[in-house]
């Protein structure tokens, strides 16, 4: 175990121990029908003592001990501190108040508990029991010690004010209005020798022309702040009609892999077993099948002369056919043609484009398979 570990594990043991004799000794306190104030001045010494050494928490932050946030641990730590000395320390009153049993109740457990989760965090063997309890006892803990700490603030006020706790009062020696009287007692540099019958009016023209370019100025920059946050919010628009497109095409693409794999192999089998019956079921070719494959011939050079121009356009679009055949919604391929600067428009002609081609192929695959018979039935 490094070094920095070892005095984590004995700090939080030690303050274990400090925390779980205070909760036995305000559980007893309590049972006894102690009074609040007597309570609180059993257990002094320790929260005292256990709560203040908790500043050594800010130093663990500090010094990368722990990765806790250095503000938010000063925030808990004084906000405890400031109670304990400013105000259950200096204010007696502040000690007879139902919060006390509240705040120390809520202190001590989630103290023990928490310091007890992190020793044996430390050592990697943590109990499910105390995960649950770390976890789950603050939702009733940590209103309960907010209100008390509150109740107790509360309380101490009156004693604050009557007996001038934490109070300068004004004026004072540092106070530069109490320099002042002193200087000139009867407060003669307040008055001034300046005549007000003796002071010009305000030009009501001069006054209008003011009040009229403010106004003008306010309206001009108010107008050039609605353009460009109208802007600002046109181009947030246009970049989410973007990400919704892209992710639309990256989800329907999710869900094609799946029922990619299995698809194909159901093509396969049915080809298979589609070859196999046509071969079970084939019978010799007849005198008049060379006749016809030239004629099949014929039509597939003509086809191809006629698909051949736009063959070069369609080519541009082959991937915008495979993401609608993938369930791409329609508006979406369109959107996306868009961005990449070609017309929408040109999907409907490609696309007939692609069915001749698609029908080229067909109609040479079954010449190759009419060749292939006969060839194997001149053999014989």
């Amino acid at each position: 175990m490094k070094p920095g570990d070892s005095y984590l594990l004995a700090y939080n043991a030690v303050q274990v121990v400090g925390w779980s004799v205070i909760l036995v000794k305000t559980i007893i306190g309590l049972s006894e029908n102690r009074s609040w104030a007597d309570l609180y001045t059993d257990v002094e010494p320790f929260v005292q003592i256990f709560q203040t050494a908790a500043l050594m928490e800010i130093v663990h932050c500090a010094i990368g001990l722990v990765r806790s946030p250095i503000a938010t641990t000063i925030i808990q730590v004084f906000s405890r501190v400031s109670v304990v000395w400013p105000v259950l320390y200096k204010v007696g009153d502040a000690r007879d108040s139902i919060g006390v049993p509240m705040l120390l109740l809520a202190w001590s457990i989630t103290e023990v508990i928490r310091y007890s989760f992190y020793a044996c965090n430390i050592i990697n063997k943590v109990p499910s029991f105390l995960t649950w309890c770390r976890y789950t006892f603050f939702i009733i803990l940590y209103p309960m010690g907010a209100s008390g700490e509150l109740f107790t603030v509360v309380r101490a006020l009156p004693e604050v004010h009557a007996k001038k706790h934490f109070t300068l009062e004004m004026p004072n020696c540092l106070n530069i209005a109490d320099l002042c009287v002193q200087m000139e007692p009867d407060l003669s540099f307040i008055g001034t020798d300046i005549d007000l019958n003796d002071v010009a009016a305000l030009h009501r023209s001069r006054l209008i022309v003011f009040v009229n370019a403010f106004l003008q100025k306010s309206v001009q920059f108010l107008n050039v702040f609605s353009q460009l946050a109208e802007d600002q919010i046109l181009s947030a628009e246009r970049n989410l009609d973007a990400i919704e497109t892209k992710l639309q095409i990256l989800e329907a693409k999710l869900k094609r892999f799946p029922k990619s794999t299995e698809e194909e192999n159901g093509i396969t089998n049915q080809r298979l077993e589609e070859k196999t019956i046509n071969r079970d079921e084939q019978s010799p070719p007849q005198a008049g099948t060379s006749q016809e494959i030239s004629i099949q011939k014929e039509e597939v050079i003509t086809v191809q002369e006629k698909a051949s121009p736009a063959l070069g356009v369609s080519s541009q679009y082959e991937k915008y056919f495979k993401m609608m055949k993938m369930g791409v919604p329609r508006g979406a391929v369109e959107q996306k043609m868009i961005g990449d600067g070609l017309d929408p428009a040109m999907l409907d002609a490609s696309h007939s484009t692609q069915e001749s081609v698609g029908h080229v192929k067909q109609v040479e695959s079954d010449i190759g398979d009419s060749d292939s018979a006969s060839s194997f039935s001149d053999s014989e």
